[in-house]
């Protein structure tokens, strides 16, 4: 997405009509995404979390990614640190320090689940962050069945996000005369000139969202599955989390997306009810989330040099690193720690 939000001349022109104000263009929405409120809830778990004598990146990572509003600016901080891209949550939250995320959070506004709604979508706050968990998770999963555990996390972190710009969307519209929107009756391009996932997918490109998730973001509602096995993931995620409310039409549409991401049709009902084909181990026992992050990027095809770029670090870092893998998973070398890795879905 450009750095200026675009719509249709026909589009423009109905909207200047009506309602002058209400097409935002690219400083309305970093300005609403900026001031956007995160859920107190999420908040006080990090905080408390971080006062643990045994928290851990992932122990936070876990309560971080409840809420999308809060990965999103943990993202941000992590990746205006330098060191490279961002590769994940854990990556994020090295970067910025525990003392940088307690910042981040204390100094946001905060509002309360109960009594709170995203008035322009007619949902509940609770509702769309419960809906952004079930589709991180069917992600996950639907990344395994696709034969990517290596990705799998990039993909939940994709399904976290993938209704990002419908937040920043539904805070402009908060601040819109609702005669306005009213008069409008439509839907997001009628309304805004552009769609959440567009929306979303430039808000990550301007914070520095992984690439990957990025991309998921911009193609979750494609018509049909994309090439990219973490979009395809979050596009069959967000898919079957639908058809599990029970809508006969969304099964249909669900069942005919598994399959036609080469999925035999039997994976359709294994993922629905939290299975899935080819799923193992999140991670390898005993290894540090840290061994874990180079072992998956080696399995990527990453050389030790362009991991330690990436991890912002030295080659002789990541060797050390390599060395601790060898000695817990009792290998001589990397050849072998990635057959093991390989072998119990580990990468």
């Amino acid at each position: 997405m450009s750095s200026r939000v675009r719509h249709s001349p026909t589009t423009a022109s109905a909207n200047k009509r009506s309602a002058p104000s209400r097409v935002p263009r690219a400083q309305a929405i970093l300005d609403h995404a900026e001031s956007l409120a995160v859920p107190a809830v999420v908040v006080s778990g990090i905080l408390e979390t971080l006062e643990s004598s045994t928290v851990t990146r992932r122990s936070l990572a876990a309560r971080v990614v409840r809420s999308p509003e809060v990965t999103a600016l943990v993202l941000r901080l992590g990746a205006s640190e330098r060191g490279g891209p961002i590769s994940s949550i854990e990556d994020a939250i090295e970067r910025s320090g525990h003392r940088g995320l307690a910042t981040l959070l204390t100094s946001r506004k905060t509002y309360r689940l109960t009594g709170t709604s995203m008035g322009f979508y007619g949902t509940t706050r609770a509702s769309f962050l419960r809906h952004s968990g079930e589709v991180a998770d069917m992600s996950e999963r639907a990344a395994r069945a696709l034969g990517a555990g290596a990705l799998a996390e990039v993909a939940s972190l994709g399904g976290v996000l993938h209704d990002f710009g419908k937040i920043v969307l539904a805070s402009i519209a908060d601040s819109v005369d609702p005669a306005q929107l009213e008069r409008a009756a439509g839907g997001e391009r009628e309304v805004f000139g552009v769609d959440h996932a567009r929306v979303g997918a430039w808000l990550g490109e301007r914070w520095g969202f992984p690439e990957q998730v990025i991309k998921a973001i911009a193609s979750h509602h494609a018509p049909s599955p994309p090439d990219n096995v973490v979009e395809r993931s979050v596009w069959l995620g967000n898919l079957l989390v639908r058809a599990s409310a029970g809508n006969g039409d969304n099964m249909q549409v669900a069942r005919s997306g598994v399959e036609a991401s080469g999925l035999p049709v039997s994976a359709f009902e294994q993922l629905i009810v939290g299975g899935g084909p080819a799923e193992g181990p999140r991670r390898p026992p005993g290894l540090t989330d840290r061994e874990v992050q180079v072992l998956r990027l080696l399995a990527e095809g990453e050389t030790a040099k362009q991991v330690a770029h990436r991890l912002g670090c030295s080659p002789s870092t990541i060797h050390n690193h390599l060395h601790h893998v060898y000695r817990k998973l009792k290998v001589s070398g990397q050849a072998q720690a990635l057959l093991v890795a390989r072998e119990n879905n580990w990468v």
